[in-house]
């Protein structure tokens, strides 16, 4: 139990983190946090809630995943096209209009790209970051306490129908 508070805190301050620091976001936990099975104490519509807001937290996980990953390649892409600018600047004919029109070119395409990363990858990723973290303050504020029988999660789990996750 206290390791997933202590989880649940570092969601919690990472997220703040993650608001302040536009490129950083946190790592998610390395799988679902899970009730402690104990002696029986949890309805049957408990266990439910509980087992649901762990498929949620997994699949928000997910997201996260897929999110991070897009806005790490997308500043990868963005280094790498700096760099070459930078690299290639001293080297433009300035008596080339050709030269100096591609040059301009490749600035542009920097300067779309590093607006993309500001306008839409770094807010997505911002969103899938806070989805998570509330998931999870969801999972702690209802189950975490809760002893929750492992007969009871079974018989709730082989029926289990979540709503879908929103």
């Amino acid at each position: 139990m206290g390791k997933f508070r202590r989880m649940a805190w570092s969601g919690i301050v990472a997220l703040a983190a993650t608001l302040a620091g536009a490129g950083q976001a946190q790592t998610p936990l390395d799988e679902p946090p899970t009730p402690s099975l104990g002696t029986a104490g949890a309805s049957p519509f408990e266990v439910s809630m509980c087992l649901c807001l762990q498929r949620a937290i997994a699949t928000r996980e997910a997201e996260l995943t897929v999110r991070r990953n897009t806005y790490e390649a997308l500043a990868r892409e963005i280094a790498a096209r700096a760099s070459a600018t930078d690299r290639q600047r001293p080297l433009v004919d300035v008596n080339s209009q050709a030269a100096i029109d591609d040059f301009k070119r490749q600035l542009d395409a920097l300067d779309a790209l590093k607006a993309r990363q500001d306008e839409v990858t770094l807010p997505d990723y911002q969103a899938a970051v806070t989805s998570y973290n509330d998931r999870v303050a969801q999972y702690t504020q209802r189950c975490s306490g809760l002893t929750i029988d492992s007969d009871v999660t079974e018989q709730v789990r082989a029926t289990l129908i979540c709503k879908p996750d929103q």
